[in-house]
């Protein structure tokens, strides 16, 4: 009976500590992304350069131009070569274990349950047919993303709309993201995962390591008490219960249900064959951030990972040339003259800029003086230098 408690009690602090550690992820990004909005200086990567995702949706253009989309940078490719390695060991786990989004629908749906007392369920027909949508997502954007060689995705996505709520931006060029991400937050309140289950492009680009992955988890129906407690558990609804070995595509590898688990080792980590040993929670709980925080901390050392966006000389310093599609928001008009060679005089009388307004933001004056932020400033510098 000792044993048998001692078991619980692992188990119950392990589900704590994802709970840490994906908490922290979720707070670590949050604060990076309210920096990049809001800091004038040492001003850290967007978003859209610190998700994964975007290497999926520059990989097109990237091969055939040999070229990044706009806002992105290696670190999104780093990123994703960190989640294909944890794919390759143990499945989904980005989804389970590191994903902030994942995490903020996972915190309204624990928050749901103390105001509701439980979660609903879609009907087991309609959630088949749902499940679907986020293939024809994945389809669409990497289709549309290499046709206009720009992220498409950029004004639905909740994740970036999320990082703009402090953005006079919001309402406007990230209306539909926002939307999408009230559609998320108060429908886990309901539905747990909702985004991760039916919307989530990166979800179904990772639906194929469910089975390709090395670790997953297997049961054994001769010890288990058919008690439910894991398909209670399972924040997606697989049927764990009737599996035995879990290799539903949608399984998001947060071993929630081996840590509800009242029958020892009835569930457990292991790999393909039998032969191969069982792997405690805790092992791969730990295992799977120590693979990112190894990755970044090697790739941050060698200088290939910048956390900070780099000013526009350095960049012009980096690529050889200068080109106005490098110009962004956070940048001001004096970097743009300095680099470029255009005299201050030329932005004031086009733009009718005030002196005193050249070492702001550009984002930042946009409004003052009724231009669409950066793409004036881009297509002026483009047609000053071709005359020139």
């Amino acid at each position: 009976m000792g044993m048998f408690k001692n078991d619980l009690r692992i188990k119950s602090m392990n589900r704590g500590i994802r709970l840490a550690i994906m908490v922290s992820i979720l707070l670590f990004t949050t604060a990076l992304g309210f920096a990049h909005i809001n800091l004038k200086q040492n001003v850290p990567l967007s978003v859209d350069a610190l998700c994964p995702f975007g290497a999926i949706e520059s990989a097109y253009t990237l091969i055939f131009t040999g070229a990044m989309l706009n806002r992105l940078a290696a670190s999104s490719f780093i990123l994703l070569i960190a989640v294909l390695l944890t794919a390759i060991l143990f499945r989904r786990s980005f989804c389970g274990m590191i994903c902030p989004l994942g995490t903020l629908q996972e915190l309204f749906a624990n928050l749901g349950k103390r105001i509701f007392g439980r979660q609903l369920t879609v009907p087991p027909a309609v959630d088949r047919l749902a499940r679907l949508i986020k293939y024809l997502a994945l389809f669409l954007i990497v289709l549309f993303t290499a046709i206009s060689g720009e992220l498409v995705i950029r004004p639905y996505d909740p994740w970036v709309a999320y990082h703009h709520l402090t953005s006079a931006d919001l309402l406007t060029e990230f209306k539909i993201g926002f939307i999408v991400l009230l559609f998320t937050l108060i429908g886990s309140l309901l539905y747990n995962r909702v985004f991760c289950k039916y919307l989530c492009p990166m979800g179904a680009f990772l639906a194929p390591f469910g089975k390709l992955g090395w670790y997953g988890i297997n049961r054994d129906r001769s010890t288990c008490l058919d008690c439910k407690s894991c398909n209670n558990a399972c924040p997606v609804q697989i049927d764990v219960a009737g599996s035995t070995r879990i290799n539903d595509t949608e399984c998001i590898n947060c071993n929630e249900c081996v840590n509800v688990c009242p029958a020892g080792n009835t569930l457990s980590i292991r790999g393909p064959q039998k032969n191969i040993a069982v792997l405690p929670g805790r092992l791969v709980l730990t295992a799977v951030p120590i693979i990112f925080i190894l990755i970044l901390s090697v790739t941050t050392l060698s200088g290939n990972f910048q956390w900070k966006n780099p000013s526009l000389k350095a960049t012009v310093e980096a690529t050889g040339k200068f080109d106005p599609a490098l110009i962004k928001g956070r940048m001001t008009l004096q970097e743009v003259v300095d680099v470029s060679g255009i005299p201050a005089i030329a932005f004031e009388e086009k733009l009718k800029i005030e002196k005193a307004d050249f070492n702001v933001p550009i984002k930042d004056i946009a409004g003052k003086y009724g231009f669409s932020e950066t793409e004036d400033v881009r297509t002026f510098v483009r047609e000053y230098l071709e005359r020139r």
